[in-house]
C-alpha cells in the first residue's frame, strides 16, 4: 500500500460514509437531493419512481468516491502486479481468518445495540414531554421554543392540499399521504403559512369532540387535534410546489403529524415504530456474516491442495 495515498484512502471512506448517512437522511425525510430528483420527476412526468430516483441520488453522490477509487488504483498498479506475482495464489482468501470473520460478525449487533438503546432513550424523554394548547385563532406563535407536542385549533385549508399517492411494484396502492396548510380562521392567501398537517387518514380525531370527522374535498374546516410538530420537515416537491402555487412559507415554519393521545398521554414512539427489530435485524445480519463466512472458509479448506503423492512403477 502506498504510504502517500493513504490520506486520500482514508479521506474517500470518511466521505463514503457522510455521502450513505447523507443519502438515508435525504431518503427518510425526502428532501435534499433525494426530494429534489422527486420534484424533477414530479414537474415533468407527473409521476415519480422511487427506486430510479434511489439509483440516480446513489449513484451522484458515489461518483467522486468512484472517481477517487479509479485514481487510487492506476497509482498503485505497478505495485499490485509486483505483489501477484511473487504473493502465491488465493493470497486475499487466504488473508480472511475464523478471527477476522467473527470481528467482521460483531460489527452489525454493536452498531445495532447503542443505536436501539439511544432511541429508545429518546422515546423516554419525549413521553414525559409537555403538551402544549396551540390555537391558531388566537395566534400562531409557540408558548416556548422546545414545543413539540401539541394540543392545536386551527383551520385546515383544504384548497391548498397536495395528495401523494403510493402505489406498489405489484400495482396495489397503498395509503395516500396528504399535507395541508393550518391557520388561523381569518388567513388570506396573502399571509405567510407557518403550519402545515402530514396525515395519511381521510379524516380527523377531533379532540374536543371526541369524535372523527371526514375531511372534506375543497374549503376550509375547523379541527382540534393532538399531534407532533417537526422543523421545516415538508419534502422538497411539496415544498416548492407550494411556492410555485404562490404560497408563502413562513421560515422557520412547522408540520404537524397527527397522532391519538390516550387520556393526555403521549404515545411511544418504540412501540409504534417497532425500535426492537433494529438489534434483531443486527443479529441476524451478524448470523448471516458468520454463518456465510464459515462456509466459505469451510469450502476453502476442502479445496485446499494435499502434499503431492508419487507413484513409481518398474517398466522393465
Amino acid at each position: 500500500m502506498s504510504t502517500n495515498l493513504m490520506p486520500v484512502k482514508i479521506a474517500n471512506y470518511i466521505y463514503m460514509a457522510a455521502a450513505f448517512g447523507y443519502f438515508m437522511y435525504s431518503l427518510i425525510t425526502e428532501t435534499g437531493l433525494y426530494g429534489y430528483l422527486m420534484d424533477v420527476q414530479f414537474r415533468w412526468f407527473g409521476v415519480a419512481y422511487n427506486k430510479f430516483t434511489m439509483l440516480i441520488a446513489i449513484l451522484i453522490l458515489m461518483a467522486p468516491a468512484a472517481l477517487i477509487f479509479t485514481y487510487i488504483q492506476r497509482k498503485e498498479a505497478p505495485a499490485v502486479d509486483a505483489a501477484k506475482k511473487s504473493a502465491p495464489a488465493n493470497f486475499l482468501l487466504r488473508r480472511v481468518t475464523w478471527k477476522s470473520l467473527l470481528i467482521l460478525s460483531l460489527a452489525p449487533p454493536l452498531i445495532a445495540l447503542p443505536v436501539y438503546y439511544a432511541l429508545i432513550w429518546m422515546d423516554q424523554k419525549d413521553q414525559q414531554r409537555e403538551v402544549y394548547k396551540v390555537d391558531l385563532n388566537r395566534e400562531s406563535t409557540l408558548p416556548s421554543g422546545d414545543v413539540k407536542f401539541v394540543h392545536l385549533t386551527g383551520v385546515v385549508q383544504l384548497d391548498y392540499k397536495y395528495r401523494l399517492g403510493r402505489e406498489s411494484s405489484a400495482g396495489s396502492s397503498g395509503r395516500t399521504k396528504m399535507y395541508a396548510p393550518l391557520t388561523g380562521s381569518d388567513w388570506t392567501p396573502e399571509q405567510p403559512i407557518r403550519f402545515f398537517i402530514n396525515t395519511t387518514l381521510s379524516g380527523h380525531f377531533d379532540a374536543q369532540t371526541r369524535r372523527f370527522n371526514s375531511f372534506s374535498e375543497r374549503g376550509a374546516m375547523a379541527v382540534t387535534f393532538h399531534g407532533q410538530l417537526t422543523r421545516n420537515s415538508l419534502p422538497t416537491f411539496v415544498k416548492n410546489n407550494y411556492l410555485r402555487n404562490g404560497l408563502l412559507i413562513e421560515s422557520p415554519y412547522f408540520v404537524m403529524d397527527q397522532m391519538t393521545f390516550v387520556d393526555g398521554r403521549i404515545p411511544s414512539a418504540a412501540e409504534r415504530e417497532k425500535y426492537y427489530q433494529i438489534p434483531i435485524f443486527g443479529l441476524v445480519l451478524s448470523m448471516g456474516i458468520l454463518v456465510g463466512g464459515g462456509i466459505g472458509l469451510a469450502i476453502r479448506r476442502l479445496r485446499r491442495p494435499g502434499p503431492e503423492v508419487y507413484d513409481y512403477y518398474d517398466d522393465r
